[in-house]
């Protein structure tokens, strides 16, 4: 049988069996700074005011403009509020997702019509992406794969792979964050571990393309920027891919305690 994916369900299989997917091993990292991030949106339903964004007099402001509009609530609609505070990180992250899932497809569709030699009138969100392009990618080799690992026992969907103007193969992916950081390229990591391993494949199980030898990863972190690509090479490579290869066993350790078996 192979592989396949239950797209209804969002899992990667392999002879019908559940795989891992790579970003639920990579979660198994702590992301940094998502700690203050959420107690700043929770802060935030009470007037305050990051003060890296925001000078201080700006902040008073906000903050005493909070405090009346609490004193003028009942216990009732305060105890609405502090439930909206509870769940606000909740809220962004979804709001974030959906953001990064269209920008994602954006992204999916002008890079097949390039493979393809379709003209493509792109939205406009795409411009800096595409001028990046433009000037630094020779050819895209793929968008949206599906890959996976016997030996690690994971799959997942890598976003597309492009030769540059210097011929090296490199493995992209885009993000909604103002950065890259060690968790994403933990990731990205395992997809390159996954296509080197097998190749890639579409949601069937048919095989799209061989082995492809990465030289180079790149997040495209929308925050900072889609023509600021932030690059790993080198040393970055492997130590990225060892750091992926024990998330996996990390996560399978934890599922073994949770008693999920059939990960394991």
């Amino acid at each position: 049988m192979g592989y396949s994916y239950n797209a209804k369900d969002h899992i990667h299989l392999y002879d019908g069996k559940p795989l891992v997917g790579t970003s639920t091993a990579k979660d198994i990292i702590a992301k940094g700074g998502l700690t203050w991030w959420a107690s700043g949106m929770a802060c935030a339903e009470f007037g305050w005011l990051n003060p890296k964004k925001h000078s201080n007099e700006d902040r008073l402001l906000h903050t005493e403009l909070g405090k009346a509009m609490i004193e003028l609530l009942s216990k009732e609609k305060y105890l609405a509020l502090l439930d909206k505070a509870y769940k606000a990180h909740s809220v962004k992250l979804k709001t974030s997702a959906g953001e990064g899932t269209d920008l994602h497809a954006l992204i999916e569709e002008f890079i097949k019509s390039r493979i393809n030699g379709i003209n493509y009138v792109a939205d406009i969100k795409l411009k800096p992406f595409i001028e990046w392009t433009n000037k630094n990618v020779k050819r895209f080799l793929f968008s949206e794969v599906h890959c996976y690992s016997k030996p690690l026992w994971v799959g997942g969907i890598a976003d597309f792979g492009y030769v540059d103007m210097e011929g090296r193969h490199v493995l992209g992916d885009i993000k909604s964050s103002k950065e890259a950081y060690f968790s994403q390229w933990v990731q990205l990591a395992g997809y390159d571990i996954q296509i080197d391993e097998n190749g890639g494949f579409d949601a069937k199980g048919n095989q799209t393309f061989g082995r492809v030898g990465f030289v180079q990863h790149a997040i495209f972190a929308a925050g900072a920027g889609l023509d600021k690509p932030f690059f790993n090479k080198g040393e970055g490579l492997h130590r990225t891919k060892q750091a992926f290869r024990n998330a996996v066993n990390l996560y399978k350790d934890k599922m073994f305690f949770e008693k999920d078996k059939e990960v394991v």
